[in-house]
């Protein structure tokens, strides 16, 4: 039977990052995007469907002609999203979950934060083999809000090898979910490394006064670690 592939992310249903991640992923199976319809970075695995109730809309994506996939939008958080993908949307439960690419990497003890994650988290709750893809970006472009124009054949490309080896060869025992990393200067032949997840703050917070009297202080996250 052809892999049936779920695909997400948590910056939204036009991120030029899910649109890689469905062009690493179709050659492999049947992809169904399902994708929250707008940015929703940092929402970790939250399920909070909001005061508006779900609404589901199938999308055409800027995809090249030759690339197969279905993709939905959906008003709801990554975790939520995925949860309606697996529950309502798919016609079986997925082979395999990629969640990403995403707009900045997702390492050290942050990675509890990232939407990216607390998709594949989600997909992997019900039993789906998951992958959270990111890509290194300088924090401003991670953060913004806007689609930055990104090269992301690299990122494209390892998350085509891995998702590969995860449906030919499933996940290593004891692991629930694979966090993939693509450093910025990655060629076809950097190595991929395993490594155990790092307990090591990657952001941390600074307050900053506010700006008049009676507002609160300002909390604004810096890089500890500059890669």
């Amino acid at each position: 039977m052809t892999p049936l592939i779920l695909v997400t992310n948590d910056d939204g249903i036009d991120s030029p990052g899910l649109h890689a991640a469905i062009r690493a992923a179709a050659p492999l199976g049947e992809v169904i995007a399902v994708a929250p319809r707008n940015q929703q970075t940092s929402m970790a695995r939250a399920l909070a469907a909001g005061s508006a109730g779900i609404d589901i809309v199938r999308v055409t994506l800027p995809l090249p002609a030759d690339v197969a996939y279905t993709a939905y939008s959906i008003t709801a958080t990554p975790a939520l999203a995925a949860a309606y993908a697996i529950l309502d949307i798919l016609p079986r439960r997925p082979d395999l979950c990629i969640s990403g690419i995403n707009y900045g990497e997702n390492i050290g003890a942050t990675i509890t934060a990232s939407g990216t994650v607390g998709a594949a988290l989600e997909a992997s709750s019900f039993g789906v083999p998951s992958l959270a893809t990111s890509y290194q970006v300088p924090a401003d472009i991670s953060h913004s809000r806007e689609y930055v124009t990104l090269d992301w054949a690299m990122a494209t490309h390892f998350t085509n090898v891995v998702a590969a080896k995860m449906l030919r060869d499933g996940l290593p025992p004891g692991v629930a979910v694979l966090n993939l990393n693509v450093p910025v200067n990655t060629t076809p032949q950097t190595p991929i490394r395993q490594t155990r997840q790092s307990r090591h703050l990657y952001y941390e917070w600074t307050k900053r006064p506010p700006a008049n009297d009676g507002e609160p202080a300002r909390l604004q996250k810096h890089i500890v670690h500059p890669t």
